[in-house]
This record gives C-alpha cells, structure tokens and sequence, in this order.
C-alpha cells in the first residue's frame, strides 16, 4: 500500500476509485516515479547495439496452399480448434485518440462494417464451419472499455465473447511530479499492450 499512501494526497476519492477499476499498479508507478526523478528512467528507453536484418535462416516460409504440407498443418489447426484450444484474442485498447479521435475497432472498415464486426464475423464464420466453440477475448482500455461493450453483438454457445481492459497509469513530468493539465486535472493514459499478460490475468478471463 505505499504507492497508493504517496498518492493519497494528490488524488481524490473518485481517481483512486479509477485508478483501481483498471488496474492501477501504485508500487510499480512510485518505483518508476523514483527513477525519472533520479534521471535513471531514460537510458533505459534507448536501444543500443547493431540493428540487423532478421536473417534468412531465421525465417519459416509456409508451404504452398496446394502442397500435402499445408493440408496437414490446415487439418492440425483445424483439430485445436474442435478441442477448444483456439481462441481469437484482439488488442483494441489505446486511448481513441486516431481514426477522428473515435474508438478504432468501431470505426467502419468495409461495406458498413466496423474492423470489430469483420473480426467477430471471421470467428463465427471458422466455429460454424467446424462445429466448433471460438472464444473471443477482447482487450480494451478505460477510454475504449463502455464503446465496445455496448457494440457487441448477442452473445452465442460458439462464440462467446469477453472484454477485459488493460491497465492505467498517470503521466509524470521530466522530473517526476504528477502531470497536471490546465484545470489541475491529473493525465491518465493506456499503458500499452506490453500489459496484456498482465491484464489478462488480473481480469481472470
């Protein structure tokens, strides 16, 4: 509790009830916090070494479509699927603030369909094809997280679909203290799919 305690002070009731709804991690944002104040944090962001190619023998090519080699590994993802081991998992996270500033995934794609809907309609079109159950986890954001819940369709046996949003962090300024904007407000932003792994087992989904 020693991150939430050096928040107490800078934060009311309703950011901290925010904060935790999605995920806030005080002990890891101080930690970090005390690293941008020790000017430790920023030489961490920059890679250092040679930048190469990935080498050719590092690289698979897939086996022609009409070729035995594809039909078997076509047949071996088609069993996972059956078994329930295949699941669809979309990152639409983020802060909204591309596309016009609209939530991406909700954004029209083609024929008046958002990228969302092509998405589901791809999942459903493969577990009716197969007779199969396609679990669908969908990673969302604070700022994304209400859009997409109120965008889903009727849930169904095949493809029963999840959201989970990521985590949430405040902006700092270069030396550290919380970063306010005109009216005094505090920063929050989506910190990224690097979370996923970490979102997703908070959420239990």
């Amino acid at each position: 509790m020693n991150g939430w305690n050096e928040l107490v002070g800078d934060t009311d009731e309703a950011t901290r009830e925010f904060l935790q709804r999605y995920g806030f991690d005080a002990e890891r944002f101080e930690a970090l916090r005390a690293r941008v104040r020790a000017g430790a944090e920023s030489a961490t962001n920059h890679l250092r070494g040679e930048l190469a190619p990935v080498a050719s023998h590092e690289l698979t090519t897939l086996p022609d479509p009409a070729s035995r080699d594809h039909a078997e590994l076509r047949r071996e993802g088609e069993e996972a699927i059956r078994a329930g081991r295949v699941g669809v998992l979309m990152l639409a996270g983020g802060m909204a603030t591309r596309f016009g500033a609209v939530v991406k995934a909700l954004a029209p794609a083609y024929g008046g369909r958002t990228f969302l809907d092509i998405k589901l309609d791809d999942a459903r079109d493969v577990a009716a094809a197969l007779g199969a159950r396609v679990p669908v986890l969908i990673m969302s954001s604070f700022a994304t997280h209400d859009a997409l819940l109120g965008a889903l369709p009727a849930p169904s046996e095949a493809l029963p679909i999840e959201v989970f949003p990521q985590e949430v962090s405040l902006r700092v300024t270069p030396t550290g203290e919380l970063h306010r904007d005109a009216s005094g407000a505090l920063s929050p932003y989506a910190t990224g799919h690097g979370d996923l792994t970490f979102a997703l087992r908070r959420s239990g989904a």
